[in-house]
């Protein structure tokens, strides 16, 4: 009896690949786990509460700006179809 075009040996190839690979998981365990949890030493440089405050300002400023000009574009946007539909329908 055949069983088709190899398929049940790929399939058993493919189990002892899988096997091979989680013993080799097993062993890699004890010096994966520093990456995997999570922990990462970052070193910011210290800066003074005034520049603080005055970059938060100076972004806040700006994504106001971009945020009426979205709003701008937006509403020219939808006015234009609305003129161009009217314009279609007639």
């Amino acid at each position: 009896m055949s069983y088709g075009a190899g398929h049940i040996a790929d399939m058993i190839r493919r189990m002892k690949q899988n096997a091979a690979l989680k013993s080799s998981r097993r062993s890699n365990k004890g010096r994966d786990r520093t990456r995997r949890s999570g922990k990462t030493h970052l070193k910011f440089p210290k800066s003074s509460k005034e520049r603080v405050e005055r970059v938060k300002r100076e972004y806040g400023s700006r994504n106001r700006l971009y945020f009426f000009f979205i709003v701008f574009t937006l509403i020219v946007l939808f006015a234009s179809l609305i003129v161009l539909s009217l314009y279609i329908m007639n």
